[in-house]
């Protein structure tokens, strides 16, 4: 897996835990790769994958002039984009998007209004619609689940290191976590490269994992 989360909303502010909401749509698109190939081998193909590459300044519009941004993060996890309204994706800005999200491992894009109708329709864009059968629907739309903690409540969803449908047979190609409340304070999603983890590690113990396979 390339990103793993931690969800938002685990923690605590002054006199108890923070609340917050987010709608979360997970499309499905899958990239599989022969088992015997290594991990930056699989990185590499899935590099591959992206027909397109990711200047800081990406797509153009119709005079030519660059209309959106990718920034990559500091942390070497994650690119920022600008200059995108998920209601309105040319199949140039889907494919931009697509590509740094295949590059980067998670891509942020602030500044949206969503209803949910509409963030389904934007994740569709990104593949077919991967139904979450453990959350509870947002009232509006049964295909998009709602992420919610309460200032009373005790424990928080997905409050450890984790990745999104990492149990089904055919993982999710990702997840769109759409923020309406958040607290002022604590309560950040974090995320981590597993590419980056595994190319921290030592050449005699990349050696052993490189056969390994992981099910769960």
């Amino acid at each position: 897996m390339h990103t793993v989360v931690r969800e938002p909303f685990e923690q605590p502010t002054e006199g108890g835990c923070a609340p917050g909401a987010a709608r979360l749509a997970i499309c499905s698109r899958v990239l599989r790769f022969p088992a015997q190939q290594t991990v930056p081998a699989r990185r590499a193909m899935r590099l591959q994958t992206v027909a397109c590459c990711l200047p800081r300044f990406g797509v153009p519009n119709e005079s030519g002039k660059p209309i959106m941004e990718i920034n990559p993060t500091d942390s070497g996890c994650g690119a920022e984009i600008l200059g995108v309204d998920l209601r309105t994706l040319s199949d140039a800005e889907v494919e931009a998007v697509a590509g740094a999200q295949a590059a980067y491992g998670v891509v942020f894009l602030r500044k949206q209004t969503l209803t949910a109708d509409e963030q389904l329709e934007a994740a569709r864009r990104f593949g077919p619609i991967n139904v979450n059968r453990f959350f509870t629907p947002v009232p509006e739309q049964p295909q998009v689940a709602m992420v919610l903690k309460e200032p009373d409540h005790q424990s928080n969803i997905g409050g450890g290191w984790h990745t999104d449908h990492s149990y089904d047979d055919a993982p999710a190609l990702g997840s769109m976590l759409y923020a309406l409340e958040v607290p002022r304070t604590g309560g950040d999603t974090m995320f981590a490269s597993m590419y980056k983890a595994y190319e921290a590690l030592s050449p005699g113990l990349q050696r052993t994992l490189a056969g390994l396979c992981a099910v769960h």
